[in-house]
């Protein structure tokens, strides 16, 4: 489908200074290239599939043992060279297309389209273009337009694609390849973090059948203490007698199943709206959390710890709360991951009750043990874990403000 363009649409918003020219006008059919040379010696090369998020991912990868596409006859595979584009037609909606990059050759399904740009296109800037709006709005009109859930070449080929001068695209193309790779920094090192985080977790608190952990302050060498959950503190109920046009709306607040669930610290900004009764029980510092339903074995029993002083907020209808007797014999920063090590958290899961879903005694829950050194050294497992926390929600942050800027910059630098 052709639509002409005026002027003032054919270019960006946002644009380096040095180019002024208009944008041109061409159709996709002139600068895509098909390609489907088949593999007909048989030559054992590696075969690739194609995602959304990774682009080309080797089936030895992405498969046990390359799955079945390795094992079966690749003579009829495509051949993908350096710079060849490749998608699954009924996949393209959700963005399953790549840009082959490799000096070796490597195979994709007979089922995939493969094409290359002519020398107008600059490919890096051409899959950035595929990644934006503006093609996946050729997307979903072919798709609505057609009773076929497959889109292949031939089927856009006549659509219109608006691009810039060779230069710009290059400068484009760069702009994105510095974000994408600060993007893949901050990734990497709120990986490490995460890692460093969950390999802290596992060794400082006691492992099975243990009650010393094997990464330790050196100033700490008393065996930490069992005690049951139920000899430490009261339960009580989350919201009760609510029916579903309660919730929304109100005075009051509510913390929900999903906040629990989530968090090993709850967010106060993640509160829902509820009218103010005093009849519910009002949550307070230092309470913990308990879910007792949820789909799986492995999801029961989440735990999360409250830490703020807000006053006219209750809990959700599908936990319990546990209020400590004594609150300053515990650090709650140590207590929210002590609750959540996986020793604790094998023993929860072999309470869990149910078929379709899944159940959780409270009162089975309270008769399990919790192994606690000093307050001392809580608050030192406290103080660490809180700054890893931080640390991770920083590049988090970070991460997502990139995220944001590559998401602004695909509307803004295209048209």
């Amino acid at each position: 489908m052709v639509i002409k363009m005026s002027k003032n649409n054919m270019v960006p918003s946002i644009r380096f200074k040095e180019f002024t020219n208009a944008w041109e006008q061409e159709r996709l059919g002139n600068l895509l290239i098909p390609k489907r040379e088949k593999n007909i010696n048989g030559y054992e090369l590696e075969s690739f599939s194609i995602s959304n998020k990774y682009g080309f991912i080797s089936q030895n990868e992405f498969f046990r043992n390359g799955g079945i596409a390795i094992s079966a006859d690749k003579r009829n595979s495509i051949l993908v060279k350096n710079n060849y584009f490749a998608y699954n037609p009924a996949r393209i909606n959700i963005g399953s297309i790549g840009l082959y990059k490799s000096s070796k050759i490597g195979l994709v399904s007979p089922l995939y389209e493969v094409f290359v740009s002519n020398d107008l296109i600059n490919n890096d800037w051409l899959f950035i273009w595929f990644k934006s709006k503006h093609f996946n709005k050729i997307v979903e009109r072919k798709k609505a337009g057609s009773v076929r859930q497959t889109i292949n070449l031939n089927d856009i080929s006549d659509d219109q694609i608006i691009i810039p001068s060779f230069y710009e695209q290059c400068n484009i193309a760069t702009t994105f390849q510095s974000l994408n790779s600060l993007i893949t920094l901050h990734q990497r090192k709120l990986n490490a973090l995460e890692n460093l985080k969950k390999t802290l977790l596992e060794k400082m608190f006691p492992s099975e059948n243990s009650i010393f952990p094997s990464i330790r302050f050196k100033e700490f060498t008393n065996a930490w203490e069992q005690e049951k959950l139920i000899n430490i503190g009261k339960t009580y109920s989350g919201l009760t007698g609510k029916t579903k046009k309660d919730f929304g709306y109100g005075d009051a607040k509510y913390v929900t199943y999903l906040n629990v669930f989530n968090n090993p610290i709850s967010n106060i900004v993640q509160l829902d709206f509820i009218k103010k009764d005093t009849k519910q029980n009002s949550v307070k510092y230092g309470d913990i959390f308990v879910t007792i339903s949820s789909e799986t074995p492995e999801e029961i029993g989440m735990t999360s710890i409250w830490q703020f002083n807000e006053k006219n907020v209750y809990l959700n209808s599908f936990c319990f709360g546990f209020r400590l007797d004594q609150i300053d014999n515990y650090n709650l920063y140590f207590l929210a991951n002590n609750l959540r090590h996986k020793r604790l958290r094998r023993n929860i899961v072999l309470l869990a009750q149910g078929i379709s879903r899944f159940n959780i005694s409270k009162q089975k829950f309270m008769n399990l043990n919790i192994y606690l050194p000093s307050i001392i050294e809580q608050s030192r497992i406290g103080d660490i874990c809180q700054s890893l926390n931080s640390l991770i929600t920083l590049h988090q942050r970070k991460l997502n403000a990139l995220e944001n800027l590559k998401k602004t910059l695909l509307e803004k630098m295209f048209v």
